[in-house]
């Protein structure tokens, strides 16, 4: 896809990854002008840039910078804003936005909101810089937690992100003696999917903020096609339910197409980055069939042999990790046996 009218995309250019570096809208589309994306080697997000484009000389970007891990995993996401990137000394700023929260696997986000550099009306620049100092006893009494901030994920089976709770406890007082009598999380987001990713019309709740990932727990897009799903190598069009790209391993699927997501088995599998669709539990599924044959043959002279044969096959398909056994069992007058596996 290089252009999508019915969105008032005018382009969009492609890397040699295969993945979206710039899309270019139509004048007067609301929203931005231009969409930028910049990539690392193994092709993870590092920055989003959004341009609105006023005037030749008057053009507005803000948008986010990624700080991963090895692993590719996301620490944290840097949000900044520039009044007109025309200008050398404009009054731009850099937020620290979030922190990300990981267990074995992610678990959440720690919202920040902490601003590292500004401008003040006088057009100074202003940068913030925090250090971590240590901290003993002796020299404070008290420590100060701060609730309301951390936004811990509740997903499926698949990954898919159903509802967000802060670490904020809300107290009930059901008797009515001015003390909590009970806790209740405090629901921060809440959204129901379509099998494919697709958010259900009407099906989401927010208070606050937004959570950054949804179906499958990757990153959502709003600035593509309503909520692009972004995933490692490719990124999925949730409302037709295909990706933009061909896939990067379609030769090993011949029976698929190159635009399918999660092998077009949406229910017990999730999509593996963008590559191929993988089982979301530990359950397969086996097909096993048995033949069993006995037989006898009587000879001129009175002589007689008799004995069976049965042959047993398990196959499990090839995209669920499966294998194909097969053994053949021969018996002769119940004295031999042989087997081919």
């Amino acid at each position: 896809m290089v252009r999508d009218s019915s969105e008032q995309i005018e382009e969009i250019v492609w890397n040699v990854q295969g993945k979206g570096e710039e899309v270019h809208f139509e004048a007067g589309k609301p929203g931005p002008s231009v969409l930028q994306y910049e990539y690392d080697p193994m092709g993870n997000r590092l920055a989003k840039k959004k341009l609105y484009v006023d005037g030749p000389a008057d053009i507005r970007s803000e948008g986010q910078y990624y700080v991963r891990d090895p692993q590719g995993n996301v620490l944290a996401v840097y949000q900044y804003n520039e009044e007109n990137i025309a200008l050398v000394d404009d009054k731009d700023s850099l937020y620290l936005e979030e922190l990300h929260l990981y267990g074995s696997a992610r678990l959440g986000i720690l919202k920040k909101a902490l601003a590292l550099r500004y401008r003040d009306e006088s057009g100074t620049a202003n940068w913030s810089i925090r250090t971590l100092a240590k901290t003993t006893l002796a020299q404070s009494s008290y420590q100060q937690l701060e609730l309301g901030r951390r936004r811990y994920e509740l997903s499926n089976h698949l990954g898919n992100v159903l509802a967000t709770v802060s670490d904020k406890s809300l107290g009930q007082d059901s008797s009515q003696t001015g003390q909590a009598d009970y806790y209740l999380a405090q629901v921060s987001s809440a959204s129901l999917y379509y099998p494919f990713g697709w958010e259900m019309p009407g099906r989401k709740f927010v208070s606050g903020e937004d959570y950054r990932f949804g179906f499958n727990g990757q990153e959502e897009d709003p600035d593509i096609h309503g909520g692009g799903i972004v995933f490692k190598y490719r990124t999925e069009d949730a409302r037709v339910a295909r990706f933009f790209a061909v896939d990067p391993i379609a030769a090993q699927y011949p029976e698929l197409t190159p635009y399918q997501v999660a092998s077009l088995s949406p229910i017990y599998m999730r999509e593996l980055e963008g590559l191929e669709g993988i089982l979301s539990t530990n359950v397969g599924i086996d097909f096993r069939a048995q033949l069993k044959v006995s037989f006898t043959i009587g000879g001129r002279d009175g002589y007689s042999t008799s004995g069976s044969a049965s042959v047993g096959m398990n196959v499990r398909t090839p995209m669920m990790g499966g294998h194909l056994n097969a053994s053949i069992n021969m018996y002769h007058n119940g004295l031999g046996t042989s087997k081919l596996g």
